[in-house]
Order: structure tokens, then C-alpha cells, then sequence
């Protein structure tokens, strides 16, 4: 389940209610006006980005899946380079967490509480777009992350994932 949310106050009945994805599409605009205000032109950018279009599609790689094992073990900078090799632009490295059942886990509380463990390994975010510090840079991913990617077509991705040696 999917929930747009137009009142910040409203998230923690959202997560109580199971919802999977919270959206709040004010809070983009504002982003929008507030980094154009400051970088003229970064607004194009993020439209061609966010834009479904021939160039530029998100996807997901689950790295728990058995065809996309050789991508672990390595950091955001490796994957990175091998993954633009491909043609394939990493954007980011979701750090998931699975409950007994093997579900992911999608409360942002439990997360946070999962992070405290990880956090002695100096991760206190489970999405990281930008390594902001050498702990984040050096990270491993594991077979519960996934990755964020930009990648023009879905085919695209899983010849570029196959093709990746290291």
C-alpha cells in the first residue's frame, strides 16, 4: 500500500496502519524551489531525473537474489565505477532489514532500532545516496541491500548486471 501524505503529523498513523510507501509530494516542491533558488537550473535536472522517460528509469537490485550475488561484498565507490561500465548509474544503497518471517522490515522505528546495532560500524541511515564519511564508504553490502540504480531499460540493467566482472 502506497499513501500520499499532505500533513507531516500524520506518518506514525500511517506506519501503524502498515502502510509499505509514504509519499509526501509537498515536501519535493519545496526541495525544488528552495535548491533552484540556489542552483539556478538544478530544477531540470531533478525533472529529468524524476521524468519516466527513454533515459533514465529507477530500479531496484535485491541482492539477495542469487543472480545478483557477485555484486556483494563490495562498497559504494566499487560499485559504483563497475556499475557505470555497464551504463548503469548507482544512486544509492538501501540498507534492509528482515523480520523472523523474512519480510522486510518497513517501520521506520524498528529501523532506527536496528541502526543503533549497525551504528557502532559508524551507519546511522538506512538509504545512503552521498557516503558522507569514511565508515559509509567503506560499507560492505550484504545480502539484505538493495540497490538504487538509473538505468534506461530494464534489459539494459539485466545485461549490464551480468556482464559485471569484478
Amino acid at each position: 500500500m502506497i499513501a500520499e501524505l499532505n500533513d507531516e503529523n500524520l506518518k506514525d498513523t500511517l506506519i501503524d496502519a502498515d502502510v509499505n510507501e509514504i509519499i509526501t509530494a509537498g515536501n519535493y516542491k519545496k526541495a525544488i524551489i528552495k535548491q533552484s533558488l540556489f542552483n539556478h537550473g538544478i530544477s531540470k535536472v531533478l525533472d529529468e531525473i524524476m521524468q519516466y522517460n527513454e533515459y533514465n528509469e529507477f530500479y531496484k537490485i535485491d541482492l539477495s537474489k542469487q543472480e545478483n550475488s557477485h555484486l556483494r561484498n563490495k562498497n559504494f565507490d566499487q560499485l559504483l565505477i563497475t556499475l557505470r561500465k555497464q551504463g548503469i548509474l548507482l544512486v544509492g544503497i538501501h540498507i534492509v532489514f528482515h523480520d523472523e518471517n523474512d519480510n522486510i522490515i518497513i517501520d521506520q522505528s524498528i529501523i532506527k532500532e536496528l541502526l543503533l546495532k549497525e551504528e557502532a560500524k559508524g551507519i546511522n541511515r538506512d538509504i545512503i545516496i552521498n557516503p558522507t564519511n569514511e565508515i559509509e564508504c567503506s560499507r560492505l553490502v550484504d545480502e539484505d541491500d538493495h540497490l538504487i540504480v538509473l538505468a534506461t531499460n530494464i534489459e539494459q540493467l539485466r545485461r549490464g548486471i551480468k556482464n559485471i566482472v569484478f
